[in-house]
C-alpha cells in the first residue's frame, strides 16, 4: 500500500510524468526463453533464436528471429523501425511515415508497401485489412507494448499462411504475475513537437490475470504538413480455468489522423526535402479488434489451442492527388477545388484451432502440429467528391458524386499439419502440407469494368531439416510453396486511365534456405544462410507507352526470382577477452546481398505493344541492405550506435532512370545513423533519450504512384528524442 500511495503522489504532481512498472512474463502458450548464466542468448542484447517447439508451434528447420522489445536501445516511443529490427537481415523498410503508426517492411525482394507480403499477426491472430484481398497492415502494435517479435521466413506458410514473406507476429507482454497491480509509464519528448505518452498497468490474484495500456502520440512532423494524432489502447483478461485450462479475452483498439504532405519531384526534393506542396491531403484509420484465445492441455502430450478473432476498421482519405509535377516539367499546383475522398470499411472474423501432439516412434520424441482455420472477410469501398477546404472533412460534399461503390468479400478455409521427426540426437526432419480453399468476389453497386467470383484451391507442401552440428550450432534448411492471390487493388483502376488486364492470374511460387547459425560460448553469435525465391505470374503496374499517349497497365509482370545471402554476426568483445559479469561490449553486422530480376520475356501491352521483362531489376530490390553497429552496456547502463546502408533500387517495373512526375525513377542508396542511450536508477525510474539520422542525410525510401500524394516520400532529417518513465 505504500507503494500505491506514492504512485498516487506521484500522478497527481505532474501530469507528464506518470508511473512506470516493468512488466514481468508469465508462463503462457509462446513465451520468451529465459536467460541464465550459462545460456549464449544472455550475452547479446535484441535478437533470441526461437526454439524448435513452442507451444503449440513448430520451428523446426525455418529461419527464425524473436527481436526482444524489451532490451534494445531504440526510439521505441516512435516505433523506430529501423533500430528496433536492426539486427533481423535483409529488411528493407520503407521509412516515409515518421509517425511510425504503420510499419512498412519486407525481405528477399518483395514489397515494403505496409508490410503486406508478411503474413501479419498480433499474440497468433490476423490484423490486416483482409490477408487474402487487401493485406496493407494500416495498425502496428505500440512497440512499448511488446515483450518481442517474431519472424519466421520460408516455410511459414505451411503453419501460418502462404505469403511470400513469410511471418511477422507481435507479441505483447504478459500480467505480473507476483503483484495485484504494477504500472508501467514512459514520457517521451523530441523535436517536431512529438510527444508520446504510454502508460500500462498489469497483475495477477488468484485465478485471474489482466494487462492493459493506453498509448497517445502527436507531433507536427519533420515536413510540412505532416502533423498527426495518434491513440491507442489494449486490454486482456487471463482466467485460469482449471490445472489444464486457461481462457483469455483481449481487445484493441486504434485510432490516428494524420496530415498527409505528398510528394516531390527530383528538382523539388532538391531545392527543400521539407518542402510541401498538399496541405488539404489528410488520411484518417480506426481499428477495433476483439479475440478470444482458449488452452487446453488434454493430457501430457496432447495440447489445443483455439483462437477467435474480429476486425472492425475503416480507412478515410482526402485531398488532391494529382502528380506533383507536368511531364513538361511545370509544378502541378492544388487548384484548391474539391478534393477526392474515398473510404473503405473492414469487417472480417476468423478462427483458428490447433493442437500439438507429442509421441515416442522408435525410441526418440517426436512433434505433431496441425489444425483447421476458417476467414471471412468484407470490405466496401467507396469513392466520392469531398469538399474544396483544407481540414479533414471526410463527407460526401455534392449530390451524386458517388463514383465508386464496391463490396469485396473473401471466404478462407484451411487444412495444414507438420510432423517434427528426429533422427538420432542431431537430425531433424519436418515435413509438411497446407490445402486452402479460397473464393473472392465483387459485389458491383455502381458501373465497374469487372465483376468477378472465383473459388479455387491451394494444396502447397514443405519440408524442413535441421542438424546439431555443437552444443549451440545448428544446419538448418527448408523448402515450402506459397501463393499470393489477386488483390482487390489489382482489379479496381486506381484512375480512370489505368487499364486492367481480365486475364490476371494469382501469384505461385516458392522459397528455400540452407543456413547455420548458432553460439560459440557466450562471445559469438551468428546465422549466416542462402536463400532462393521464385515468385511466378507476379502482379503489379506498368507503363505501356504508345506514340504519344501512356498508360498504367495492371497484369502479370511475369515471373521473377531473387537469390542471396542473409547475415546476422555478432561478437561480445568483452566475453572473448575476459569474463565480465556485468558489463558487455559488442559489435554486430547483419545485412543480405542478393539478385531479384524478372526472368521471363514479353508482356503484350495491346494495341501493338510489348515491353520486354527479362533481365529488368525487380523494383524496390536493393542488391544490398548491410546495418553495423556497437552496444555498450553496464549493469543498467546501455548505449548502442549503428550505422544502416541500403543499395539504389527501380520503383518501378519498367526501371525508370528518372521522371518529370517524381513517380518513377531510381531511389538513390543511403546511409543513416542513429544512436540511443539508456539507464535505469534503482530499478525503478528510466531515463533515454538519442538522435536519429545523426548526420541528418536527406534521403528518401519511396516514390508513391498514388495516395498520398504521387512522388518522392523524403525519410525524416536529424531528430532527438528524451524519455523520462518510472516503474512500480
Amino acid at each position: 500500500m505504500f507503494i500505491l500511495r506514492k504512485l498516487i503522489v506521484v500522478l497527481f504532481l505532474s501530469s507528464s510524468f506518470k508511473a512506470f512498472s516493468q512488466v514481468t512474463l508469465i508462463k503462457d502458450t509462446v513465451k520468451l526463453k529465459e536467460v541464465s548464466i550459462s545460456d549464449p542468448q544472455g550475452a547479446f542484447k535484441g535478437i533470441k533464436r526461437i526454439d524448435d517447439v513452442e507451444g503449440v508451434y513448430l520451428y523446426a528447420g525455418k529461419k527464425t528471429e524473436l527481436v526482444d522489445m524489451q532490451h534494445i536501445d531504440a526510439n521505441v516511443a516512435v516505433n523506430n523501425t529501423r533500430q528496433s529490427f536492426a539486427k533481423v537481415p535483409g529488411l528493407m523498410i520503407w521509412e516515409n511515415d515518421g509517425t511510425g503508426i504503420q510499419v512498412g517492411i519486407a525481405t528477399r525482394g518483395l514489397s515494403p508497401n505496409r508490410s503486406w507480403e508478411f503474413n501479419n499477426r498480433q499474440n497468433g491472430y490476423d490484423i490486416a485489412a483482409d490477408p487474402f484481398g487487401y493485406p496493407e497492415a494500416y495498425y502496428t502494435p505500440a512497440f512499448e507494448a511488446l515483450e518481442g517479435v517474431e519472424f519466421v521466413r520460408g516455410a511459414a506458410s505451411l503453419q501460418f499462411g502462404p505469403q511470400f514473406g513469410g511471418l511477422v507476429n507481435y507479441r505483447f507482454k504478459k500480467p505480473n504475475p507476483t503483484q495485484p497491480i504494477s504500472i508501467e509509464s514512459y514520457q517521451t519528448a523530441g523535436s517536431y513537437g512529438v510527444f508520446n505518452s504510454y502508460t500500462g498497468i498489469s497483475g495477477t490474484k488468484g485465478k485471474w490475470g489482466y494487462m492493459g495500456f493506453f498509448n497517445h502520440r502527436n507531433a507536427d512532423g519533420w515536413r510540412k504538413n505532416s502533423r498527426y494524432n495518434y491513440n491507442s489502447g489494449y486490454g486482456a483478461v487471463y482466467y485460469q480455468i482449471n490445472e489444464k485450462m486457461k481462457l483469455k479475452g483481449e481487445f484493441t483498439q486504434m485510432g490516428f489522423l494524420s496530415q498527409q504532405a505528398g510528394g516531390l519531384n527530383d528538382s523539388l526534393f532538391a531545392i527543400d526535402a521539407r518542402a510541401s506542396y498538399r496541405p488539404r491531403n489528410w488520411l484518417n484509420i480506426t481499428w477495433s479488434m476483439p479475440a478470444l484465445d482458449f488452452d487446453y492441455a488434454i493430457n501430457d502430450n496432447l495440447s489445443l489451442n483455439i483462437k477467435a478473432f474480429a476486425i472492425f476498421g475503416d480507412r478515410k482519405s482526402i485531398g488532391f492527388t494529382g502528380n506533383i509535377g507536368k511531364a513538361n516539367g511545370d509544378l502541378n499546383v492544388d487548384n484548391m477545388g474539391a478534393r477526392q475522398v474515398d473510404a473503405d470499411e473492414y469487417n472480417n472474423f476468423g478462427t483458428e484451432a490447433r493442437f500439438l501432439y507429442n509421441y515416442k516412434l522408435l525410441g526418440q520424441n517426436h512433434n505433431l502440429a496441425a489444425g483447421l482455420r476458417y476467414y471471412n472477410g468484407n470490405t466496401g469501398r467507396v469513392r466520392y467528391i469531398g469538399s474544396n477546404g483544407n481540414d479533414a472533412d471526410f463527407t460526401n460534399a455534392f449530390a451524386d458524386s458517388l463514383q465508386r461503390d464496391f463490396t469485396f468479400t473473401t471466404q478462407n478455409i484451411a487444412a495444414f499439419a507438420e510432423n517434427v521427426f528426429r533422427i538420432g540426437t542431431k537430425l531433424t526432419l519436418s515435413p509438411g502440407i497446407r490445402f486452402e480453399y479460397l473464393a473472392n468476389a465483387v459485389d458491383e453497386q455502381s458501373p465497374f469494368v469487372y465483376n468477378t467470383s472465383t473459388a479455387r484451391t491451394f494444396p502447397l507442401i514443405g519440408v524442413g531439416i535441421g542438424l546439431a552440428t555443437g552444443k549451440n550450432t545448428k544446419l538448418y534448411g527448408n523448402f515450402a510453396q506459397a501463393y499470393r492471390p489477386v488483390l482487390y487493388g489489382d482489379i479496381t483502376p486506381a484512375a480512370t486511365s489505368d487499364v486492367i488486364d481480365p486475364n490476371l492470374k494469382d501469384a505461385k511460387g516458392y522459397t528455400a534456405d540452407l543456413g547455420w547459425r548458432g553460439f560459440i560460448k557466450n562471445w559469438l553469435n551468428f546465422d549466416v544462410s542462402a536463400f532462393y525465391l521464385q515468385y511466378n505470374n507476379r502482379a503489379g503496374r506498368i507503363t505501356i507507352t504508345n506514340g504519344s499517349n501512356s498508360y498504367q497497365l495492371v497484369t502479370n509482370l511475369n515471373s521473377s526470382r531473387t537469390f542471396g545471402t542473409e547475415f546476422y554476426v555478432e561478437f561480445n568483445l568483452l566475453k572473448l577477452i575476459r569474463p565480465a559479469k556485468f558489463a558487455g561490449l559488442s559489435v554486430y553486422a547483419s545485412g543480405t546481398i542478393q539478385n531479384a530480376e524478372y526472368t521471363d520475356g514479353l508482356i503484350n501491352g495491346g494495341t501493338n505493344t510489348e515491353v520486354e521483362m527479362k533481365g529488368k531489376k525487380v523494383e524496390y530490390a536493393p542488391s544490398k541492405i548491410i546495418r553495423g553497429g556497437i552496444n555498450y552496456s553496464y549493469k543498467s547502463f546501455s548505449t548502442s550506435f549503428q550505422i544502416a546502408y541500403t543499395d539504389k533500387v527501380f520503383a518501378d517495373a519498367n526501371n525508370t532512370e528518372s521522371s518529370k512526375t517524381g513517380n518513377a525513377g531510381i531511389v538513390p542508396a543511403y546511409t543513416v545513423a542513429d544512436w540511443s542511450v539508456g539507464i535505469v536508477v534503482k530499478g525503478h525510474y528510466v531515463f533515454k533519450g538519442g538522435v536519429n539520422n545523426v548526420f541528418n542525410q536527406r534521403y528518401y525510401t519511396r516514390r508513391a504512384g498514388g495516395y498520398p500524394g504521387p512522388g518522392i516520400l523524403p525519410g525524416d532529417g536529424r531528430s532527438f528524442f528524451v524519455t523520462v518513465g518510472v516503474k512500480f
